[in-house]
């Protein structure tokens, strides 16, 4: 599956807020660290993290989802 990253945010928490809002509207999606050198556990939630979703849906949950920065 090709995906598209529609946001970064600054931790999980907010990155799974948007994501809610994307299932919401029917739109599949899933959020995923920005990097992968976090390996002490709890850390993890506080660090980058990039919301994805199909690349055919790109460009409707860009409606839903905040402009980066």
């Amino acid at each position: 599956m090709d995906e598209a990253i529609v946001g970064t945010y600054n931790n999980q928490a907010e990155a799974e807020m948007w994501a809610e809002v994307l299932r919401r509207a029917g739109i599949q999606c899933r959020v995923a660290r920005v990097s992968v050198e976090v390996a002490a556990v709890g850390f993890d939630a506080w660090v980058p993290h990039e919301l994805r979703v199909r690349a055919e849906d790109a460009a409707r949950a860009a409606e839903f989802v905040p402009p980066p920065d």
